[in-house]
């Protein structure tokens, strides 16, 4: 019998973050960072990478390219921070297993209108944005500059986490 964690929304506190890493000790989950100072971006739609991990478990998020990959089918909820020395906006990217592409949320694809996930930053600041989506095994995110934008964020003061909420 496989044992999934309720569906209910996860409790922010640490507290209540400990418990279910005891009562879920294999649930996907990451937490990303970097060592690394400013680093420049010059192409939209790619990934920002941050090359080291506090919790990795299942291995989904590859420090290499910067690209979470589930390996369940099911619901994630992801945040990103960064400082950013430009304005712009960032996007999430999809990963259809291959490649990157623009995630719009119109029925979990990348067809649709413009419905992109997207966040406003501003130059010279911490900037946050957080989503949920539902992703096939083999399918994943990342965040970058979304078309039409380029820059440089201070890798140093980045995260990027997320976990299954529930499996299908």
């Amino acid at each position: 019998m496989i044992r999934r964690p309720p569906r209910s929304t996860l409790s922010s506190s640490s507290a209540a973050s400990d418990v279910y890493k005891r009562q879920y000790p294999n649930q996907t989950r990451f937490s990303a960072y970097s060592n690394s100072g400013n680093t420049a971006y010059s192409t939209a739609g790619t990934a920002f990478v941050l090359n080291l991990v506090r919790d990795n478990v299942n291995s989904g998020y590859n420090t290499s390219t910067g690209i979470f990959t589930a390996d369940v089918t099911g619901y994630y909820t992801f945040r990103f921070n960064a400082y950013t020395y430009n304005g712009g906006q960032w996007a999430v990217l999809y990963y259809n297993g291959s490649s990157l592409s623009y995630y719009v949320d119109t029925n979990g694809t990348t067809a649709g209108s413009d419905h992109t996930v997207l966040q406003t930053v501003v130059a010279s600041t911490i900037n946050h944005m957080a989503w949920s989506m539902h992703l096939d095994a083999g399918k994943g995110c990342a965040v970058g500059w979304r078309s039409g934008y380029t820059g440089n964020i201070y890798r140093g003061h980045a995260q990027f986490s997320g976990e299954l909420v529930s499996a299908d």
